[in-house]
């Protein structure tokens, strides 16, 4: 998938930071540590992570950060081999050559068990975060986001086992879901949220189809 500059700009605009304002209480701390050189895409990508799993784990606060912190009682690694290129000794004999190709998986780190999400490159690493958050019950669809019932249990890497790579670079959403109107109809809110959408089903979102007037 080829990403646009307006792509990038929307989602760090749009995307809020999970825990700002939340106050912690001991054992509820988890660093999500990417690349001091880590692309606008893995920033983005990382601050998806922060606000959906708090969504699903309320009593943990996970933070983005450049390195790990001294209270953090669990540690998510992620980025894409260019810019974290330590985290590839930790993925075992599954090579990550295919673009946009991505591997979930834990490790033992300084000790400690952590998460890595790992993509062959930027477009990789946000799609093993979109992945990983459907396996953990997320739903996204094109007019908005679902969340699991009843899920406020506490954070584990339970389920943190997975890669997958597109079978086709260019994968076309059609904007026309909402078919009583459609895209002519559009504010720029709309082609904003149809965008991010978009950009979470793993699909390119750059389609337009224009619609001639037609008299019944």
């Amino acid at each position: 998938m080829r990403y646009s500059a307006f792509t990038f700009l929307v989602l760090w605009l749009v995307t809020p930071c999970s825990c700002r304002g939340h106050i912690l209480t001991r054992g509820t701390l988890a660093d999500i540590v990417i690349s001091p050189e880590a692309a606008p895409s893995e920033k983005i990508a990382a601050k998806e992570l922060s606000y959906y799993l708090h969504k699903l784990y309320p009593n943990t606060c996970f933070e983005v950060v450049r390195k790990k912190t001294r209270d953090a009682n669990h540690v998510i690694y992620l980025g894409c081999v260019e810019s974290f290129p330590q985290l590839g000794k930790h993925i075992g004999n599954k090579e990550l050559t295919r673009p946009e190709s991505y591997m979930v998986t834990t490790a033992r780190i300084d000790g400690g068990n952590v998460g890595i999400i790992l993509g062959s490159d930027s477009g990789g690493a946000m799609y093993g975060v979109y992945n990983l958050l459907e396996k953990l019950g997320c739903g996204f669809y094109l007019s908005y986001d679902t969340f699991p019932s009843g899920r406020g249990d506490n954070f584990s890497f339970d389920g943190w086992e997975l890669s997958d790579a597109p079978l086709v670079q260019d994968r076309i959403v059609f904007n026309w879901h909402n078919f009583l109107s459609g895209c002519s109809t559009w504010n720029l809110s709309d082609w904003k949220h149809w965008t991010i959408q978009a950009q979470k089903m793993a699909t390119t979102p750059c389609a337009y189809t224009p619609m001639a007037t037609t008299r019944w």
